[in-house]
């Protein structure tokens, strides 16, 4: 598994979090991720190329979305934060202030993505008629019960909707998750530096969620995918 650090949108430096380059940035970032994987003598051999499937979580599901085809756009993500001045989602704070340009964003479609994980996913950008008309390949879409972070019907609504082909996708509700759920958990100590991304709803045991969520990832890559030997 490989796992990017976004430039300017990571636990190091979030620079460019909620901007448009960042929106148009991610998926390519995806790309060429996925290009240095299969490009690295050595690891490329543990890899095969018919059976690469990216999973991501919140502004990342955008990120596996945009690059496996879908049209993003930020004016729809704009006019939906500023239709509803109650709505309290972060992408709105950019959106509301200014600094969010006006932008359609069409990223290349990366054919060799044959299968996305998305777990409490921003969709926002996607809410444009035929947006996600592209994207044609399996995708599992997970949600958050109590995600106080992307409001519906604004996100994981718009992508179930927008998909082509409904007998490809798989919606599942984890009961009492928050947003942040889908993170690894954290030693005590860090939780208050951490804040809200280490924290759960009430009775939410995240410790134990973590074995079972990869056990639902991996149970369905190997169902669509076929990734066991």
């Amino acid at each position: 598994m490989g796992m990017p650090l976004h430039p300017h949108d990571n636990y190091l430096d979030n620079t460019s979090a909620g901007s448009a380059a960042n929106y148009i940035n991610r998926p390519r970032q995806i790309t060429l991720a996925i290009d240095k994987l299969l490009g690295t003598p050595g690891l490329n051999t543990y890899i095969d190329p018919e059976k690469i499937a990216v999973l991501g979580h919140s502004v990342g599901g955008y990120s596996a979305i945009a690059a496996a085809g879908g049209i993003g756009d930020t004016r729809r993500l704009i006019e939906t934060c500023n239709k509803n001045p109650w709505l309290t989602d972060p992408y709105c704070a950019p959106a509301r202030d200014g600094s969010l340009a006006k932008t359609l964003i069409n990223s290349p479609r990366d054919a060799r993505i044959k299968a996305l994980v998305l777990m409490a996913p921003v969709g926002i950008l996607f809410s444009a008629q035929g947006a996600l008309n592209d994207v044609n390949i399996p995708v599992l879409l997970l949600q958050a019960e109590k995600d106080d972070e992307v409001t519906e019907p604004y996100n994981a609504d718009v992508i179930a909707k927008g998909l082509p082909d409904k007998q490809k996708l798989t919606r599942k509700m984890i009961h009492n998750a928050g947003h942040y759920s889908f993170l690894t958990s954290f030693p005590e100590f860090l939780e208050p530096e951490l804040g809200p991304i280490a924290e759960d709803p009430q009775d939410f045991n995240r410790v134990e969620f973590q074995q079972e969520l990869g056990e639902i990832i991996v149970n369905y890559l190997d169902r669509v995918l076929k990734i066991r030997p």
